[in-house]
């Protein structure tokens, strides 16, 4: 749960883990949304996994 106090701030309270767990679910969520959108619009995987591979640092050509 997400908490507002006036002149403290905004701050997550209760089961932290649960939430992380949502969030990264919902994102994982648009994620695969969004990939599905570029490879319909004609984007293709390799281009895709070199954009990936730069955002996550990844150079090693085994995992292309």
């Amino acid at each position: 749960m997400i908490k507002t106090a006036a002149g403290k701030g905004t701050f997550v309270t209760g089961n932290v883990d649960r939430f992380k767990e949502n969030n990264r679910r919902q994102l994982f969520d648009q994620l695969s949304h969004t990939l599905s959108d570029l490879i319909q619009i004609g984007v293709d995987k390799k281009t895709i996994k070199e954009f990936l591979n730069g955002k996550l640092g990844n150079d090693d050509a085994e995992n292309q």
